[in-house]
């Protein structure tokens, strides 16, 4: 299984970073150069609706989330193109010593699962699906954890989250999370042998939010988060444990 890392081209010091530590546990990459906002990049290839980001997000997403959303979604169509599964990696990730076995260990099993994910940012209830060796498990999150720094998929997998991705109203990882929209279950490699970066200290980080939802773009926000609690537990309960 190849590895991509998604980098801007113009952030050296990240690509040297992460370089090191592919190089220093032997394990082959490329760079996919990330959508620049900053460049307008993201204009051109955004398949972005602010009106529908607001209805459903309850505020509009910014030129970098958007940017952002543009380059996992190069990744999936890399995917198809070279039709053969791929770890894709965002360059603000800290390799852990044994994280050699656990991508051996998504290789094994992509084609099987669709969709790997070798970190997220919060814990979620999960089911328990393969115990693997060296301690580690295979396990299916009930809700999404959160996050696109690593992750792992198949080009089944990636045709259907194209597929549901014809307009974007959310950030990509919310949408990833969403496996009841694209049916591409969530699942993971526990424990993770990777963790994210300090926002504080990266150069280009896409951040927090400067402003908090209030009045209808509140309400909207919410209507769309009780809507899909319903839609996730009614997907959970007729797929549930596969």
């Amino acid at each position: 299984m190849k590895s991509v890392v998604i980098s801007l081209a113009r952030m050296t010091e990240r690509r040297s970073l992460i370089a090191r530590q592919f190089e220093a546990m032997g394990l082959g990459f490329d760079f996919l150069d990330a959508v620049d906002a900053s460049q307008n990049e993201h204009i051109r290839l955004s398949r972005y609706d602010e009106g529908a980001a607001m209805a459903r997000y309850g505020a509009p997403l910014t030129a970098a989330e958007i940017g952002c959303f543009a380059s996992h979604y190069s990744a999936w169509q890399l995917c198809i193109e070279r039709d053969e599964s791929l770890a894709i990696f965002e360059d603000d990730v800290l390799l852990g010593s044994r994280f050699p076995q656990v991508l051996a260990l998504a290789a094994s099993r992509i084609d099987q699962h669709r969709l790997i994910r070798l970190f997220g940012k919060h814990n979620r209830r999960t089911r328990h699906l393969e115990t693997l060796s060296a301690g580690y498990t295979l396990v299916r999150f009930q809700q999404g954890p959160i996050g696109t720094q690593s992750y792992c998929v198949s080009p089944d997998g990636a045709r259907a989250l194209l597929s549901k991705a014809t307009l974007w109203n959310e950030p990509v990882d919310h949408y990833l999370d969403r496996f009841w929209l694209h049916r591409v279950a969530s699942k993971a490699i526990v424990p993770y042998e990777l963790e994210e970066m300090s926002r504080d200290i990266l150069v280009g980080a896409i951040g927090a939010r400067s402003h908090r939802r209030t009045g209808m773009a509140k309400f909207r926000r919410e209507l769309s988060r009780q809507t899909d609690v319903m839609a996730r537990l009614i997907y959970n309960i007729r797929h549930w444990p596969h």
